[in-house]
């Protein structure tokens, strides 16, 4: 069995103003994923719905095909979400020789590594952020063949960078890791916003989103970082 995995971020930049940066993945099997995508844009066509979706396009007009979307999510047995979130301020890159962009691809290791099961095979997908990240990528493959000692790459066959316009997955990815990035830095801005975090704390049977999963959570899975 194949899956892909779709990962984007939230808040991610390194002094946004924002204490946590939220890295999320959305796993779809090979065998769902051409139908998954018919019925997302069957979804778009009976709200009216025009170019991406994305968490920053939530408005009171688009709420309810925003809350049919989240609902499409939880009931389909082939998609499953995990995130990880980091708070920032308790990040220093100098003392461990590094950088932010260096550290981005650590927390995609991290969200990856632990929901790799070695019977399975992988093709994964980043959200294309306008940098020339391809030693990062190949490092980040190399890590994981190495801790799952994939060295003929028959477990992970591919990582690759792809535009958010290019994939609705990706855009499916967005909404779930803005929502968790939303509620994790306490932003009171927006009502109809609120009530998406509200949908998925409901499904999730969470009242917030600052507790972590345990790894045998495969719907909604969280884990916080640098958070004790």
């Amino acid at each position: 069995m194949e899956y892909l995995i779709f990962i984007d971020e939230s808040r991610h930049i390194e002094n946004d103003g924002y204490k946590y940066m939220v890295i999320g993945g959305l796993w779809v099997s090979i065998d769902s994923y051409e139908q998954i995508k018919k019925d997302i844009k069957a979804i778009k066509l009976k709200h009216n719905i025009k170019g991406e979706i994305k968490w920053t396009h939530i408005s009171p007009s688009s709420l309810n095909f925003y809350l049919e979307i989240i609902e499409y999510f939880f009931k389909h047995n082939d998609l499953y979400y995990r995130c990880v979130t980091v708070n920032k301020n308790k990040l220093d890159h100098p003392k461990h020789n590094s950088n932010h962009s260096e550290f981005y691809f650590r927390v995609c290791y991290q969200l990856i590594i632990k929901k790799i099961e070695q019977w399975l095979c992988y093709r994964i997908f980043l959200d294309h952020k306008g940098e020339n990240d391809s030693a990062k990528i190949s490092a980040l493959m190399n890590c994981l063949s190495k801790k799952i000692k994939d060295t003929e790459q028959q477990i992970i066959f591919d990582i690759q960078q792809i535009r958010s316009d290019q994939s609705i997955l990706i855009q499916i990815c967005d909404v779930l890791t803005g929502a968790v990035g939303y509620e994790r830095n306490k932003i009171n801005t927006s009502l109809a916003k609120k009530e998406i975090v509200e949908s998925i704390l409901k499904y999730t049977s969470r009242k917030k989103f600052s507790t972590n999963s345990p790894l045998s959570e495969n719907k909604f899975n969280v884990f916080n970082m640098f958070d004790l």
